[in-house]
């Protein structure tokens, strides 16, 4: 004999026989299991029969909770974890995590191929020594060879030459050495204002300054050196290109009246000319000069 005891929801399983007609003793004929396999349990007043189930059935509690049945068992039911049964802990090599950390976003670890490529960037602001330049030319390829003296650029061995071409009283910083490689060819004053040209031999060391006069050429009738004709006290008159040229002074057309000139006196002889009587508001006249009309009869 074997008794089952089912504790849930106050079902209370009475015994199992397996075989024959004879109950407990003591049991009534309602208590008396005749099948092998038949399960007598006790409700809430009155013991009761349990049908035999089927095969792959488990024994469960009705709806009701108020007796034992057979039932399938749960379709979706679990039997295992990472091939374990039974009370499950899992590791994160159980689900292929081995190599996951739980770290914050802040402190995600990186691979080594990408910290090894960030090793290899240089920051947003960061500097060079002058040893770090590699296309410069070679005079200045040092950390003092490359300066600014008063914002005039030099190389370390172009300093006597800037110094004492250039001077400390320049004061258009346009006014610079250059030909791409800092060399004393030429110096480049294009665009300054009142510049003037210099000639420079193919030398080393100090070298002194010359100016290279203008070509020749011409304004007009004004020469290089801004005069007009050679003769001193003579007015200006334009040409008929609208040239400017010297006048002369006289009393005929396009001359000039000199300052003292007699015609602009106030005393000069007035030249022969005549009046209408009107004109003549005083005086008197010579009886000559007037034509009286005989008197009628």
């Amino acid at each position: 004999m074997e008794v089952i005891e089912v504790i849930e929801k106050e079902i209370e399983v009475i015994e199992v026989i397996e075989r024959g007609p004879q109950g407990p003793p003591g049991a009534s004929q309602a208590d008396v299991l005749t099948t092998q396999g038949d399960l007598l349990y006790r409700g809430a007043s009155a013991a009761a029969r349990l049908a035999i189930g089927t095969a792959g059935q488990i024994l469960k509690v009705n709806a009701g909770a108020t007796a034992p049945e057979w039932g399938a068992p749960p379709a979706s039911g679990v039997t295992s974890v990472a091939g374990r049964t039974g009370d499950v802990t899992l590791a994160k090599s159980d689900v292929g995590l081995g190599n996951v950390d739980n770290t914050s976003d802040a402190n995600k670890p990186i691979s080594t191929a990408t910290q090894t490529a960030l090793d290899g960037k240089a920051a947003s602001s960061h500097t060079h020594t002058a040893n770090q330049i590699t296309d410069f030319d070679s005079a200045a390829q040092t950390a003092t060879a490359l300066q600014y003296d008063g914002g005039y650029p030099y190389a370390a061995g172009l300093w006597d030459y800037s110094q004492n071409l250039i001077g400390s009283d320049v004061q258009d910083k346009r006014l610079r050495i250059y030909n791409g490689a800092f060399s004393t060819a030429a110096i480049d004053a294009s665009g300054v204002s009142g510049y003037k040209e210099f000639d420079l031999p193919n030398a080393s060391g100090t070298l002194a300054l010359t100016t290279t006069p203008p070509a020749s050429h011409t304004h007009g009738s004004i020469t290089n050196d801004g005069k007009i004709g050679t003769t001193a006290n003579l007015p200006l008159i334009t040409t008929t290109e609208g040239a400017v040229a010297t006048g002369s002074f006289g009393t005929s057309a396009n001359t000039f009246c000199q300052g003292n000139d007699s015609r602009l006196s106030d005393a000069r002889t007035p030249t022969a000319h005549t009046h209408a009587a009107a004109d003549v508001t005083s005086g008197t006249f010579d009886n000559a000069r007037v034509n009286f009309a005989a008197p009628a009869n």
